[in-house]
């Protein structure tokens, strides 16, 4: 809290609208967050800001994107966005349809993790993670809680197709071993594990 999110991404899209008015945008947020995000973003900014109800139905919600206006961000929930997910896959890999979203932004995506699986992305998530997408924003002051892991799958989300933090596997064996050793051997985890981090997040 307080650590500026919403208006970091907020004004990421209003550059992104200046620099090509027909940008088009969505944000997903954890449950219950959808309408503050909306009202903020109409409080203190002049971007054309569309709230896409929380506990919608999958067709309702599939209207409202299949409608969708250039120039226009969406705000959603977690969940509405998962609904939707083959309709946004459709928009957002068919040109024909003239649809696609520009940028996506995800508030607190750690809360997309299977539960009772430190590290991992459940089935929620991975509905909404591989969806393409130019511009991919996660937004978290908290990118680590209970697994090194969780920082990773954030990163190569919003890098794509990058593979420059490597794989899963060696940044596993690299990290996984920390908390378990002495103070010195945790700090000098920790300097190499944010050491490593540092270039993918702000």
């Amino acid at each position: 809290v307080g650590a500026g999110k919403t208006n970091t991404t907020l004004g990421f899209f209003a550059n992104k609208l200046a620099e090509n008015k027909d940008y088009k945008g969505l944000i997903a947020v954890p449950k219950g967050r959808a309408q503050q995000w909306y009202d903020e973003a109409k409080k203190f900014t002049d971007l054309n800001i569309e709230l896409i109800p929380e506990g919608l139905s999958r067709e309702k919600i599939e209207d409202i994107l299949a409608k969708s206006q250039l120039g226009t961000i969406y705000v959603t929930g977690h969940r509405e966005m998962a609904k939707a997910n083959v309709t946004l896959e459709a928009m957002q890999t068919n040109q024909d349809l003239g649809l696609k979203f520009d940028g996506f932004a995800i508030d607190e995506p750690q809360e997309l993790q299977a539960r009772g699986q430190s590290g991992n992305i459940g089935a929620l998530g991975k509905r909404i993670m591989r969806l393409p997408v130019n511009h991919r924003i996660a937004l978290t002051a908290t990118p680590a809680r209970r697994s090194p892991l969780e920082a990773y799958d954030l990163i190569r989300w919003t890098q794509g197709s990058s593979k420059e933090i490597g794989s899963r596997e060696s940044f596993n064996r690299t990290f996984s071993g920390f908390s378990s050793g002495t103070n010195t051997q945790d700090t000098a985890i920790s300097k190499l594990y944010f050491d490593t981090i540092r270039p993918y997040i702000s």
